[in-house]
């Protein structure tokens, strides 16, 4: 502190709760990248933004205005005359929808079922189904925010090296064959398109036969006569084969409509959330598969998509978005993490 010119200044630094369990929410925040700077002009080479989760979603929130003070100085670095100050203006606080002990809960559970199965990835997500409000959002591995906000080299080399991709948030990012949890949006679109009613009643016998292919049940000489309520709770594949792509008598939805009524229920395009980056998913279509794969499209590919498999990719944000559609009657809301900005005069925006 003797030497001139030279002053030492406090500063803050992000501490996120935990560590870890928060992580694929709240995000972190770091030195400006060069294209950083260009989307930032604004900023100084020394502040801080945000990189991921809440931290870059609501960046401008979070940050304020920072202040200034102008001096006149002497030769020596000595304050002679104070020419004005420009006052610091607070960052919003954001108050979430998320609940810290579920949260914490969740993390805690799927750490331990993923460490009994031996394996390191896994995501959970809780939504109301009745509002879209996030309760809980939890992906693995998790990764060490607060040491990523401090710069902490050798967390973030560990987390950059890590081949399980901490940063990935699995819960949004993440893209996966759903299996028979798609059948919920099958089941919904056959009554909607009254290809299928809660009477109608399919033979399961252990699958089904178009030349020489074969598309089977998963249980060994099928689940007898079945009808929708029994299809679902014994995720019966004859019954979507049937009601999916057509068998018999029964016409089917086809894929345009199957594809179509799932969209409407969440799927295949991000759901909205207030995090970056989500995924859109998969929801596959003759013309897709003509650009993709050079192949036409086939009875098959109908029967898979029927039953979730094939093609058909989805986030567990979107299964939950389905779900909970399913759960309050059909209707489909936007997953959000922020419940309401407070200002720093207390004042609250919704």
């Amino acid at each position: 502190e003797r030497l001139p010119g030279i002053h030492t200044e406090t500063t803050a630094t992000r501490d996120y709760r935990g560590n870890g369990p928060f992580a694929h929410i709240l995000g972190y925040v770091g030195k400006l990248s060069p294209e950083e700077r260009s989307a930032f002009p604004e900023y100084l080479l020394t502040e801080n933004v945000g990189k991921s989760g809440l931290e870059r979603t609501y960046e401008k929130l979070l940050r304020g205005q920072r202040g200034a003070r102008r001096v006149e100085v002497d030769a020596n670095g000595n304050v002679q005359h104070d020419l004005g100050r420009t006052p610091v203006v607070p960052g919003s606080t954001l108050r979430l929808h998320l609940d810290a002990k579920l949260q914490e809960a969740a993390a805690a559970a799927l750490s331990h079922g993923a460490e009994r199965a031996g394996v390191r990835r896994g995501a959970v997500v809780a939504l109301d189904p009745y509002s879209g409000a996030v309760r809980a959002l939890v992906s693995l591995p998790t990764f060490p925010h607060s040491d990523l906000a401090r710069g902490e080299s050798s967390s973030v080399r560990s987390v950059l090296e890590d081949v399980a991709s901490p940063l990935l948030n699995r819960v949004t990012q993440g893209q996966y064959v759903p299996g028979s949890s798609f059948k919920l949006a099958v089941a919904a679109a056959a009554l909607e398109e009254r290809v299928a009613s809660p009477a109608l009643r399919v033979l399961s016998s252990g699958g089904i036969r178009v030349g020489e292919w074969y598309f089977p049940d998963w249980k060994p000489g099928g689940h007898g006569q079945t009808n929708l309520t029994k299809a679902l709770a014994e995720s019966v594949n004859t019954y979507f084969y049937t009601i999916g792509g057509g068998f018999g008598d029964i016409e089917g939805l086809g894929i345009e409509r199957i594809t179509a009524w799932a969209k409407k229920l969440g799927i295949g395009q991000p759901t909205g959330i207030d995090l970056p980056e989500e995924a859109s998913g998969l929801l596959p279509s003759p013309a897709w598969k003509e650009r993709a794969k050079g192949e036409r499209w086939y009875i098959g590919d109908t029967y898979h998509a029927a039953i979730g498999q094939g093609d058909v990719l989805v986030t567990p944000l979107q299964l939950a978005v389905l779900a909970s559609a399913i759960a309050n009657g059909g209707a489909v809301y936007e997953p959000h993490i922020l419940d309401a900005v407070v200002g720093v005069d207390a004042s609250i925006r919704e």
